[in-house]
């Protein structure tokens, strides 16, 4: 996995079939990487190296499909361990929360939400708060009137938007897992 041309007007375009596959289950895969790296772009270089280090050790010329899939839980893993530590930083006993989520639905509603995080074990008077880290954090969303899953990163990092969108929405909110965690919690993709 390398380049022979070192010219830097290269497009990537032209730059991005050399090094990985053009598709990854229906969407162009650069597109694939941006969309779960949580529009970090030390994630987007995170995702890319997993999948290169997966393709390197496996003798691919290319990141392949294999390769990609096994970057992505990678990724996915790394991202569930991290945030797991922050969040328990600031609320301990929220430890291990994150992994109450395993084999979850990719969506839910305020009550099922509040439910999962009341069944790891976190204080009733904490859901709010809870709900706002995972709000904050981008490990969950809020689906918009309109069908699309919103994240923070979405609205500027102002987390009133999703709070109020959410309100609004009462019984009809759908709160929605982020796709980057997905991998790692062994929840199914929307289809």
């Amino acid at each position: 996995l390398g380049m022979e041309d070192d010219n830097p007007n290269i497009p990537f375009e032209q730059i991005w079939p050399r090094l990985c596959i053009s598709h990854y289950r229906g969407e162009e895969s650069s597109s694939y990487i941006v969309e779960r790296a949580l529009m970090r772009p030390r994630n987007v270089i995170k995702i890319f190296s997993h999948a290169k280090g997966f393709a390197s050790n496996l003798n691919h010329q290319k990141i392949e499909e294999s390769d990609l899939s096994k970057g992505v839980l990678a990724y996915s893993q790394d991202l569930i361990v991290e945030l797991d530590h922050e969040l328990t930083d600031v609320f301990p006993a929220a430890q291990d929360l994150l992994y109450h989520f395993i084999d979850a639905q990719p969506e839910f509603s305020p009550s099922d939400l509040r439910q999962l995080i009341s069944e790891a074990g976190i204080d009733h008077n904490d859901l709010e708060r809870v709900v706002d880290f995972l709000l904050y954090y981008g490990i969950v969303g809020v689906k918009s009137a309109e069908g699309e899953d919103v994240y923070i990163y979405n609205v500027n990092y102002d987390l009133k938007v999703l709070q109020i969108r959410a309100a609004r929405g009462n019984d009809s909110t759908r709160y929605v897992m982020n796709p980057a965690f997905r991998p790692a919690l062994g929840i199914k993709d929307i289809n």
